[in-house]
């Protein structure tokens, strides 16, 4: 993720740059893609971000946490690991918001 960060940084030194944290893996029909897995991962990338203090962090993964137990599965497809239209729209506005807010 650092060489991605840095090969944005060299093509266009004053881009601003967003990282987003994943949506959240539901029941997925993979045991390979889990919840567990992402949550691993997470801390990694709010270092990642401590480290590089001028990246806007897009927290995807709150936006979809913030629907509610009862409703986050209404925003994933059947393999309950890629969001489905409904799911994308959340993510969209998750990205606007954070844009224009920025």
């Amino acid at each position: 993720y650092q060489a991605i960060i840095d090969s944005i940084r060299k093509a266009a030194p004053t881009a601003k740059i967003y990282m987003g944290l994943p949506a959240p893996v539901m029941q997925c029909i993979w045991r390979r893609h889990q919840e567990k897995y992402l949550q691993m991962l997470m801390p990694y990338y709010k270092q990642l971000a401590e480290q590089n203090p001028d990246i806007q962090i897009i927290d995807v993964h709150q936006a979809f946490m913030d629907l509610g137990d009862e409703n986050r599965l209404d925003y994933y497809l059947e393999d309950m690991l890629h969001p489905n239209p409904k799911g994308l729209e959340v993510i969209a506005r998750t990205v606007c918001e954070a844009i224009v807010n920025n």
